[in-house]
């Protein structure tokens, strides 16, 4: 697996929608910079035909008007060519928006540094962060809950 965080400056990260070709180009060289300096130049790239899992996380304590889904798309643009060949070989997409004001409490999985770097920032009162993660796709990652789904609410 590879991730990392990158830190925003802008209140929200860059959109897929958005038509400004200048500021996409500036925000896929701070995704791109984050991998580099973060695997010190050598960022693991995984060879074309595995399939992948991505994940997504904008942690804000500002909000946005912005989906998960537009803000991914951009994201997983900016690792073409870095972390893998082409981003059809991620075959399963996670994408969130956390806004702090409403979910204060999150709960992080793992004992890695990577965790706890991430838990750190987001405890800041001023956050404006994306988490981004990739790996090796699995089967057993895909879970429905059928029963939940139709449950009378």
């Amino acid at each position: 697996m590879v991730s990392a965080i990158v830190q925003l400056q802008k209140s929200t990260p860059f959109s897929y929608n958005s038509t400004d070709s200048k500021k996409k180009d500036k925000y896929i060289q701070l995704i791109r910079d984050t991998f580099v300096k973060e695997y010190n130049g050598k960022v693991p790239k995984y060879r074309k035909g595995y399939e992948l899992y991505g994940q997504v996380c904008f942690f804000t304590s500002e909000g946005t008007d912005l989906d998960a889904d537009n803000i991914s798309k951009p994201v997983w643009d900016a690792l073409e060519g870095l972390v893998y060949d082409n981003d059809k070989q991620i075959v399963m997409r996670k994408s969130t928006v956390i806004y702090k004001a409403k979910h204060d409490l999150i709960a992080l999985d793992g004992n890695s540094d990577r965790a706890a770097d991430l838990l750190q920032v987001i405890q800041r009162k001023m956050v404006k962060c994306i988490y981004i993660e990739c790996g090796h796709f699995e089967e057993s990652m895909v879970e429905i809950d059928l029963e939940e789904l139709y449950e009378d609410r």
